[in-house]
């Protein structure tokens, strides 16, 4: 998805969740966590940089219903253990109305379930693990098509057009904690290999960390 799109998706999702009670002359207050040092330091980066520009583009708007944006930033430092302390300094007291963000599964989950007892919207943006919006939370939205969806579109290109007779998977073992397995390789099996002309065979790689 090109990034003007994602920009004008995230405006039009903060337009239209800010609620009626929150209008007044003060700043609208979003709070955004993301991996700020660490491993992931140069994504977080570059994701702060996209929501500096999607900011610069609303205020330059007129804000949200007439009141300036006001983006504040918290670093989950991809750690899990961050999340309660992350989500509620920027909701308690840096006043976020509501979240967006989120870049790893594991952290980003763990700060949905507990934006989502706090009754804060929070718009996922990379995070990518099913169980995120799986459970349904009334408060979690996602941006990004979750980790089970990414293939979809390459599978039906193989089995309706290449209607290739055997396929060779090369697998991850062990990508992250919320894909203990390629979910591509589980889905893929389980939907075609169904015939002798569409046998898959799963090879997995060692073990390693990203």
């Amino acid at each position: 998805m090109p990034a003007c799109m994602k920009r004008f998706l995230i405006v039009m999702f903060v337009v239209l969740v800010i609620p009626v009670t929150t209008h007044g002359a003060g700043p609208v207050v979003i709070g955004v966590p993301l991996p700020l040092s660490g491993k992931q330091m140069k994504d977080g980066r570059m994701m702060k940089d996209s929501f500096e520009m999607a900011g610069s583009f609303i205020n330059e708007n007129g804000g949200i219903n007439g009141r300036p944006l006001h983006l504040v930033y918290a670093d989950d430092q991809r750690k899990e253990s961050m999340a309660g302390k992350i989500v509620k300094d920027l909701v308690d007291n840096a006043g976020a109305v509501m979240l967006v963000g989120g870049h790893t599964s594991a952290p980003t989950y763990a700060m949905a379930k507990i934006a989502n007892k706090l009754d804060v919207p929070f718009l996922v943006c990379t995070a990518s693990a099913d169980r995120i919006t799986r459970k349904r939370w009334k408060n979690i939205y996602r941006l990004n098509p979750p980790v089970s969806e990414y293939t979809k579109g390459l599978e039906d290109f193989w089995m309706k057009s290449l209607k290739p007779k055997f396929i060779s998977i090369f697998g991850i073992l062990h990508m992250t904690p919320e894909v203990p397995y390629s979910v591509f390789n589980q889905d893929f099996a389980r939907n075609y290999c169904i015939t002798a002309d569409s046998c898959v065979s799963r090879v997995a790689i060692p073990k390693f960390n990203l």
